[in-house]
């Protein structure tokens, strides 16, 4: 009996032992986890919706001119009609301070321009109004930096806004339009004005003080708005005409880290053209000038008619050139155009100053809607609607599929560190893919024709 109850209990010890090796090897081998585990979900951002482009553009006037002179020069209409921006409005200045008038409310602000309190302040005093001006579009925007478009004296302020504040300048790029950045021989004017004041007040002869006051008539007469005894015009004088203050700032240090861009005018003049324009210094102007010592004659150079080549390029800046180096952030756009036209002769000067390749920024993957996802972020000059993007993945060596990004996957958002940046998605449609390695090549175009290639490649974890 003892024997028989032995067995049974053996029995049953070797049924269960076979019964749970017959369960292990029919048991299936644990699934690996999807590739989606390995995807990171999408860091926080937002939207931005105060403007369009990474950095709002500043636009400001030249010497004895106003916020206007861009209507005039269908400037407006190229941002608000060709390429789809919002007006921000006019900045103005009473009793120093920055007030913002106009602009399209139901629009983004993507554009503005200046006023400055005095068409013919000192660039000193342009300079002050200018960072005034930037803190205003800052704060309209959001945005961290801005673009600054100066036409003429308008682009010599905006650089002595780098120099004064070369740590905390709020620029990206400065964009420069016939700027007399080492003065112009117009400008020795000043000289001609001021000596003729300090002649007549030294109580001079009849012969003399007739040719004086005739001459300082003919002066008047050319004045079109400007004194040429304004602090302006005194403040773009060349150094062997007596201008010390651009001999001094040419040597400053300047920003590393802005894009300088020179668009200088130059054309040729015919002799006769020349004549014409020096015949503007009439009989009685010059026989002034000559009892004063002055010269009238010796004003055109190869430029634009008013300022030099060389003046108008900021890579030919002192502080520059004592570097070569330093000149890789400097790039110059010659036109042929005369000062007074540069603005009018078409939507070539507008376009230019916003012409670049987009500039990459990073691309990586991540998950989004429980799918895998391409993120490209780059920055460009234009609206995000202005931009494409085109994807090509390969798998082995074939191609899957290329793919234009719907433009409504591009968009310009706020990192949380606060940069700005245009973001394009591209969410993969299958995600069984992702098991083997993805090679995504991508082409970023913008509508000038400028593009950028690259790409990133996906290897999955095993």
């Amino acid at each position: 009996m003892k024997l028989s109850k032995t067995r049974h209990i053996l029995f049953l010890y070797l049924l269960t032992a076979a019964g749970l090796w017959t369960l292990s090897c029919t048991t299936p081998a644990a699934q690996k986890p999807s590739q989606l585990t390995f995807f990171a979900n999408l860091p926080q951002f937002s939207a931005v919706s105060e403007t369009q482009i990474p950095y709002p553009i500043i636009l400001l006037h030249g010497l004895g001119q106003k916020a206007e002179v861009w209507n005039d020069a269908n400037a407006v209409k190229f941002y608000a009609q060709d390429l789809g921006m919002g007006f921000g409005g006019v900045i103005k200045f009473s009793q120093g301070e920055a007030q913002l008038t106009g602009g399209n409310t139901s629009k983004t602000s993507d554009f503005f321009t200046v006023s400055f309190s005095s068409p013919y302040d000192s660039i000193g005093g342009w300079a002050r109004e200018i960072r005034k001006a930037i803190e205003v579009v800052r704060t309209k925007t959001k945005a961290d930096k801005v673009i600054l478009i100066g036409y003429s004296m308008g682009g010599v302020a905006a650089r002595y806004h780098l120099v004064l504040q070369p740590n905390n300048h709020h620029v990206k790029r400065l964009i420069t339009i016939g700027s007399p950045h080492q003065g112009s021989a117009f400008a020795k004017a000043y000289n001609w004005k001021t000596s003729i004041n300090a002649g007549l007040a030294d109580n001079p002869n009849f012969v003399k003080k007739l040719a004086l006051d005739a001459a300082k008539g003919t002066l008047e007469s050319l004045e079109t708005g400007v004194p040429f005894d304004a602090p302006a015009v005194g403040d773009l004088r060349l150094p062997h005409d007596g201008g010390r203050f651009l001999y001094v700032i040419n040597r400053m240090p300047h920003p590393g880290d802005v894009e300088y861009v020179s668009v200088v005018g130059r054309v040729e003049f015919l002799e006769g053209v020349a004549s014409l324009r020096v015949s503007t210094f009439s009989e009685i102007l010059r026989r002034g000038l000559e009892v004063l010592g002055q010269g009238g004659t010796a004003l055109l150079r190869d430029g634009d008619g008013v300022v030099s080549a060389q003046s108008q390029n900021i890579s030919e800046l002192p502080w520059f050139t004592m570097d070569r180096n330093r000149q890789k952030i400097a790039r110059t756009i010659t036109l042929q155009t005369e000062h007074l036209q540069h603005l009018k002769s078409s939507n070539e000067i507008q376009r230019v100053t916003l012409e670049e390749q987009p500039e990459l920024k990073g691309a990586d993957f991540y998950k989004i809607n429980d799918k895998g996802a391409l993120i490209i972020d780059f920055i460009d000059y234009l609206p995000a609607y202005k931009t494409s993007v085109k994807v090509t993945v390969e798998k082995k060596g074939i191609v899957v599929f290329t793919k234009e990004i719907p433009k409504e996957k591009i968009s310009l958002v706020r990192k949380k560190d606060g940069r700005v940046v245009l973001r394009a998605i591209l969410e993969y449609p299958q995600n069984d893919d992702w098991n083997e390695e993805l090679t995504f090549d991508y082409t970023i175009t913008n509508s000038f024709g400028n593009s950028v290639n690259s790409s990133k490649v996906w290897e999955p974890n095993m």
